[in-house]
């Protein structure tokens, strides 16, 4: 259990104790009126003696009878306070696993699921999106010269959606103009796959960029702790790379070595530059070129509309 799943759980295990908690209240204020008490505690005596003499394979005589009575009694008083029996009960806020995060067949329950996706999407830095699917509608705005573009990424990211982590090109590379929804359209996957309970890590160039220089610049046993959420992420994004500040020395070697310490993972990036241009390969250098141009482990998409943001 990853720290996002065990946070998780605590916070639904204390959803079930603030349940219990209420419901012992309810019960301890019951306790104030003389007749439920005693009735109470003479149930509970009564019970104790039934479950000795089950154990001694004795008879109850008229004990059953005896609680029947008793639990009437109970009944009459409670219900003279306009209250029930179930108004004793913990209210939990879900009647699926009462607040035990595993349903019936042994599952991490839906409301597990519900609360670690957004613990994820908290922790992610993911743009919100309406849409965590890859719908028609999407291409409402896109005009018609530009449609068949869209339509063929917007297929391809929902098959990857569909295929992950099995995924045989690991990689996304979104590549158009300014505005054209490489940005939405990276978040959509993103939010897509917290809601499946993927760890996923959501950040731009710009800020890329300052963590690539806290890493250069911090003490040997530091850097692993700075890296470890990037390097850790089941899916990785990284918007807008070459908006980003370029550090000599640092910028081009960082990206590159956290790269090939998610080779065996998935990155996403969006960018206005020309992945096949001279000066991509000068200011990134040979290596993140070949990496970012590998057709067998990259599915490079490319958006071509005018700026959305406009429209």
């Amino acid at each position: 259990m990853n720290s996002h799943e065990q946070q998780a759980f605590s916070l639904i295990s204390q959803k079930r104790n603030n349940a219990k908690a209420r419901a012992s209240f309810a019960l301890q204020e019951l306790y104030e009126d003389k007749d439920f008490f005693k009735v109470d505690c003479e149930i509970k005596q009564l019970r104790f003696e039934i479950a000795r003499l089950g154990s001694q394979n004795s008879g109850f005589g008229t004990l059953n009878s005896r609680l029947v009575k008793l639990q009437e009694e109970r009944a009459k008083v409670l219900k003279s306070k306009g209250l029930t029996e179930n108004d004793l009960l913990p209210k939990y806020s879900c009647p699926l696993c009462e607040d035990t995060a595993v349903s019936k067949d042994g599952a991490y329950c839906v409301c597990f699921k519900r609360e670690l996706s957004q613990l994820l999407k908290e922790s992610a830095g993911v743009i919100p999106t309406a849409e965590n699917e890859f719908k028609s509608s999407l291409l409402a705005k896109i005009s018609e010269e530009a449609k068949p573009f869209y339509k063929t990424a917007y297929r391809a990211l929902k098959s990857f959606l569909a295929e992950f982590p099995d995924n045989k090109a690991k990689n996304i590379v979104l590549f158009g103009g300014a505005g054209s929804g490489k940005t939405h359209a990276s978040a959509i996957l993103a939010n897509a796959l917290i809601d499946k309970g993927f760890f996923v890590y959501f950040t731009s160039s710009l800020a890329l960029s300052q963590l690539f220089l806290k890493y250069h610049l911090a003490p040997l046993n530091q850097k692993q702790d700075i890296f470890a959420p990037l390097a850790e992420a089941d899916f990785l994004v990284i918007d807008d790379l070459g908006a980003e500040i370029i550090y000599n020395n640092v910028s081009q070697e960082c990206l590159l070595e956290l790269l090939e310490l998610r080779a065996q993972k998935s990155t996403l990036i969006t960018t206005n530059l020309d992945l096949n241009s001279a000066s991509f390969n000068e200011v990134y250098g040979a290596r993140v070129f070949s990496r970012l141009n590998n057709k067998n482990n990259v599915i490079a998409l490319s958006f071509n509309g005018a700026d959305l943001r406009n429209k």
